[in-house]
């Protein structure tokens, strides 16, 4: 059930849409709203909040294709010793935090 948030992202990647609003409302919704991601009902209606048919997105999260996506993706950061959100990986280098956001934007810039 803990997966759920994460394929609703990648739902709305399969899509075609721009993931960008899920990827901030879902941390928000737990961190600042106190609201439960693992609840279907909650994903649907954030979902519907950030501009996505959220009954359409939710039930696209279950879908094989999805779910084999979310086993990849797990695989991928467990490789790269990913412990938590967010982190961004950049080359070689794995920043954890958003305190390390100003890192990233030195890397990306030189």
């Amino acid at each position: 059930a803990q997966s759920r948030a994460a394929r609703l992202v990648i739902a709305a990647e399969r899509f075609g849409a721009d993931p960008a609003p899920l990827v901030f409302a879902l941390p928000r919704a737990v961190w600042a709203e106190d609201r439960n991601i693992n609840d279907s009902e909650t994903l649907k209606a954030i979902a519907d909040e950030n501009g996505y048919a959220g009954d359409i997105l939710l039930a696209a999260s279950e879908d094989k294709a999805v779910r084999e996506q979310f086993e990849m993706n797990t695989d991928e950061a467990i490789r790269r010793d990913v412990f938590g959100i967010p982190t961004y990986v950049y080359g070689d280098t794995l920043l954890w935090g958003q305190d390390r956001l100003d890192f990233l934007a030195r890397a990306l810039a030189a």
